[in-house]
């Protein structure tokens, strides 16, 4: 029965065809940067835990990444 669910699965994924745009986002783009930039910062303080020279803790992290990107994006 499992097997039967995962076979169908697999034939459904594989009948989607799905067209990615390429003309949405380009590296060249200086907002794509910085907000790549800004996750990858967070997301390491927030892997780290607690940054050295910083009070900043990890839910501190979250919320200074998450103002930061909808600041950047507006």
């Amino acid at each position: 029965m499992l097997l039967a669910v995962i076979q169908g699965a697999i034939h459904a994924a594989q009948s989607v065809h799905i067209r990615i745009p390429t003309n949405v986002m380009t590296w060249s783009d200086g907002k794509t940067i910085a907000a790549i930039f800004i996750f990858a910062a967070t997301y390491l303080v927030i892997a780290i835990g607690k940054p050295p020279f910083y009070r900043l803790d990890r839910a501190g992290a979250a919320l200074l990444g998450a103002s930061l990107m909808a600041a950047w994006a507006s």
